[in-house]
């Protein structure tokens, strides 16, 4: 039996085409389900508000609000929970749940409502508050498209679970309303009742704290880390804004939105153990400017600024930056506390810039954002941006893929596909066919088919137990040649030369010219790969007595030959024939 190299080739080559079309399929089939659900979200300041009329942070003073403000001047009280559960008993229940350290749970709605009083639609935040004055079992934790995250209480009347809400009425009062307390949303984010006359209301629900024990739904969620905090620490974070002209740019403190309290955030320096701080007219804000990349501080990058100050600053060329504001005063120590005791400040005294204090229940982050100076005009301000932990950036990360479930029917829960949703799948079908399928099948990346050689060395090698020593070697040689970095021994070679012994690191051009060090690195792993691929299928034909040719065949049809004449030696003329 005879198998042409050329047929080995074409299969070979085959085999990479497979796997290139097939790559994406498997990408999208291997997707974790964690990865398809939205996040989860949390929020830790909340606020309630109807259109033009807006509260304070109610964050801390939330329980005021719902048992102990009365009528006034200028705030009207609504109990609309009827006389059979009264403000006062509703304050009794939740203090006896505080008491037995049982759970309660806020959560903030943020959403759109139609005002006739204020003229349409206006933005719309309440808050939602459960306790239960009994211990409760772990709640369940589910997922469910068009619901959210969302848990149930059951038998709610025995258990003595307790819900209400806050929200400002249409002409501003503030109403606290009885809530269900069968099913509570505590993550959701969607557009609701969206039709082709109504463009449709946003809802989003956000979890601000939560103490009952909960276990979270593998069947709904899988794997994914929700963690929902179960005690107060606020974080706050100074605000900024800047204005970028070419190269120049100034950066402003907004104080007006600062929440922190001076002298008290520094009580530990304030007159304390020989500390003291030398101006008490306002804080401080560190801004640090520096390069994305590398994190080079640039030229007079670093400032200290009076709060609500201002700064301008040359940057040195066109590329992305960070801007890093953080709260801070000037301590110093008086060196009189070591002689008498006292503080009496004086010249020489040892100075210098220190954080707020961190409380149990506050602490004070660095805010940073990252822009780009790429020539423009562009102003802004860190309210303007969206900020995760401190972190903003004016660049915003549109997703990959459209979310077409906000344009189906929605039936009391039940969502039908409608014509919006089938336009979206196709829009997204067109942006897979493009980015992933085509893409891929024309620069495969190298991680899929280093990964794909993994599992199958490493199916080889547990199906074929020692039997698999040859292909031991080749994956050796694969982590052999991933493992080699600057530090390498092996990297080193020792050069003496008149007395003098010197290492010469052969792998540090690594970092040096990564795009040479990545080709290099597959055309060792894959000639090494291919060759001993191609001995083990020549060792396994000659092993089965299968003939494998080593050389082209004659590509001609026909053949020359002549007849001769053993006996006489006599010999004609040479002609061509077909062969066979």
């Amino acid at each position: 039996m005879k198998i042409n190299k050329r047929v080995f080739y074409v299969l070979s080559s085959l085999l990479i085409l497979c796997y290139s079309v097939l790559s994406p399929f498997y990408k999208v089939s291997a997707l974790e389900k964690k990865d398809n659900l939205p996040a989860f979200n949390e929020v830790k300041n909340i606020d309630i508000r109807y259109g033009k009329f807006k509260s304070d942070d109610l964050t801390y003073t939330w329980y005021n609000y719902l048992f102990n403000k009365k009528k006034d001047d200028h705030f009207n009280f609504v109990w609309n929970c009827g006389s059979g559960f009264t403000r006062d008993q509703a304050k009794a229940s939740f203090d006896k749940a505080v008491t037995n350290n049982e759970g309660w749970l806020i959560t903030q709605t943020d959403s759109f409502f139609n005002s006739a009083l204020q003229g349409g639609k206006v933005p719309f935040k309440s808050l939602s508050f459960y306790w239960s004055e009994k211990k409760l079992d772990k709640r369940l934790l589910r997922y469910q498209a068009g619901i959210g995250y969302h848990w149930w209480f059951n038998n709610s009347v025995s258990n003595g679970i307790h819900a209400l809400s806050l929200n400002y009425g249409d002409r501003g009062e503030f109403v606290v309303s009885c809530l269900s307390t069968d099913r509570v949303v505590l993550s959701d984010d969607q557009v609701l009742n969206k039709t082709s006359d109504d463009p449709g209301f946003h809802r989003k629900i956000s979890t601000l704290i939560n103490t009952f024990p909960y276990e979270v739904d593998n069947a709904t969620i899988g794997d994914k880390n929700i963690s929902i905090r179960d005690a107060y620490q606020q974080t706050l974070y100074p605000h900024f804004e800047y204005d970028l002209k070419n190269l120049k740019l100034k950066l402003k403190h907004l104080k007006k939105e600062d929440n922190i309290k001076f002298p008290d955030a520094w009580a530990s320096f304030d007159n304390q153990k020989g500390y003291y701080i030398p101006d008490k007219s306002d804080y401080y804000i560190q801004f640090t400017v520096q390069k994305r990349k590398g994190g080079d501080v640039v030229q007079n990058g670093l400032q200290y600024i009076k709060a609500d100050g201002s700064f301008d600053i040359d940057l040195p060329s066109l590329d992305e930056y960070s801007i890093t504001a953080s709260y801070t005063t000037k301590v110093c120590y008086a060196y009189s506390y070591d002689r008498d005791k006292t503080i009496t400040p004086a010249e020489g005294d040892y100075c210098f810039y220190t954080p707020p204090d961190e409380k149990q229940d506050l602490k004070y982050g660095q805010r940073t954002a990252y822009i780009k100076a790429d020539g423009s005009v562009k102003n802004g301000s860190t309210l303007g941006l969206v900020c995760n932990d401190g972190f903003c950036s004016e660049l915003k990360q549109k997703p990959k893929y459209e979310d077409c479930s906000v344009y189906d029917y929605n039936f009391n829960g039940l969502k039908i596909p409608s014509f919006g949703s089938i336009a979206c799948a196709v829009r997204n079908s067109f942006v897979w066919f493009f980015t992933d399928f085509i893409f891929g099948i024309i620069f495969p990346k190298i991680e899929d088919l280093q990964s794909l050689w993994n599992d199958l060395l490493n199916t080889i090698i547990d199906r074929l137990g020692f039997l698999a020593l040859p292909f031991t070697f080749v994956k050796g040689v694969f982590t052999t040649v991933q493992a080699m970095n600057s530090n390498n021994t092996t990297c080193a070679v020792s050069l003496t030369i008149f007395g003098s012994t010197a290492n010469l690191e052969m792998c540090k051009w690594r970092y040096q010219l990564l795009q040479v060090w990545s080709f290099m690195q597959i055309f060792l792993q894959g000639g090494i790969a291919i060759g001993f691929l191609w001995t083990c299928y020549r060792l396994a034909n000659r092993f089965f007595g299968i003939y494998v040719e080593d050389y082209e065949e004659d590509e001609s049809e026909t053949q020359s030959i002549r007849w001769l004449d053993e006996r006489t030696g006599d010999h004609g003329d040479w002609e061509e024939r077909r062969k066979g």
